[in-house]
């Protein structure tokens, strides 16, 4: 995920880049019959669709990298427990198919108001033990 917010969703030029990055990283291994390439390209692929997100504990993480979960219209789970998010960018109103939103152990001052406007929302889960 940290690799694909370096490039701009409009830019896909710099896809061969990006599955170069996966392969260099050993993220994508090659099997007998199909190239290290060609496997990353089907996992591109794959994000582009992808449905359920979990980030629980991963650190704290900057906004740029919630911008670029925006990116992921599809999504319908996103856990952001325990990873120091204190704001929720605009960029978030993209996930248009958001049902399930965890952000237990927020750092939350105030519950930012790009909350409120996630039309599918019907689960945040929010404060310590949440549910």
């Amino acid at each position: 995920m940290l690799h694909l917010s370096i490039f701009p969703e409009e830019n896909w030029t710099k896809k061969d880049s990006l599955i170069w990055m996966w392969v260099a990283e050993g993220f994508i291994i090659e099997e007998q019959e199909n190239r290290s390439f060609e496997i990353g390209e089907r996992a591109l692929l794959s994000f582009m669709a992808l449905r359920v997100l979990a980030l629980e504990y991963c650190g704290v993480m900057g906004s740029q990298y919630l911008k670029s979960i925006g990116k992921l219209h599809r999504l319908r789970y996103l856990e952001l427990q325990g990873t120091g998010v204190y704001d929720l960018p605009m960029e978030m109103l993209n996930l248009e198919n958001l049902f399930l939103l965890d952000v237990k152990h927020a750092r939350f001052d105030d519950m930012p108001k790009t909350v409120a406007k996630l039309s599918h929302l019907q689960n945040l889960q929010i404060g310590e033990g949440g549910g």
